[in-house]
């Protein structure tokens, strides 16, 4: 459906085993910044994992989106995984040409037309910039390690956050 959810139940389905080793983190002691364009990611030495994240597009559905959570289980299956990922009717073809969104339809995305949303409702009222944030968590997931440290991003992307985690991985070394 666009969204991370029926990932989340298979796995929860298949169940938890507990390791014997201790849990080992990204835990930064310092802070690391990445710039590319208007997009910002930093993150910030924390005990907690958390992302804060602005978002903008010059389109009336869209606009500018902001929201912050501490990345817990409960509050990724109950406020980002459901957030279906998105795009805009005038990308749909040059996505397509490009061999991309082969399985692409109202049911498995946000579809943004020129003035509306062109499914039935949202999830969220900020259902854009969740899935953004459920983007960079899954982006930054190739560290191999869950995180603790406050990530703030603007206006990011996958690019940029795979470029954001290399980053990280030489902070860590």
């Amino acid at each position: 459906d666009g969204s991370a959810l029926p990932f989340l139940h298979e796995l929860k389905k298949a169940g938890i085993v507990e390791q014997d080793a201790p849990r080992k983190f990204v835990d930064l002691k310092q802070p690391v910044y990445y710039r590319d364009g208007e997009a910002t990611l930093s993150i910030l030495p924390s005990d907690d994992f958390r992302v804060t994240m602005t978002i903008a597009f010059d389109h009336i559905a869209v606009g500018t989106q902001y929201a912050s959570f501490a990345i817990t289980p409960q509050t990724f299956e109950k406020e980002l995984a459901p957030a279906r990922t998105f795009c805009f009717l005038h990308e749909v073809k040059s996505l397509q040409e490009q061999g991309l969104i082969k399985g692409g339809s109202l049911d498995s995305a946000v579809v943004i037309g020129d003035e509306a949303i062109l499914n039935d409702a949202l999830r969220y009222p900020d259902e854009f910039v969740r899935h953004k944030m459920l983007d960079l968590i899954g982006d930054m997931f190739l560290l191999g390690r869950p995180l603790k440290g406050h990530v703030v991003a603007v206006k990011p992307g996958h690019k940029k956050n795979v470029m954001f985690s290399k980053m990280i991985r030489k902070a860590m070394l």
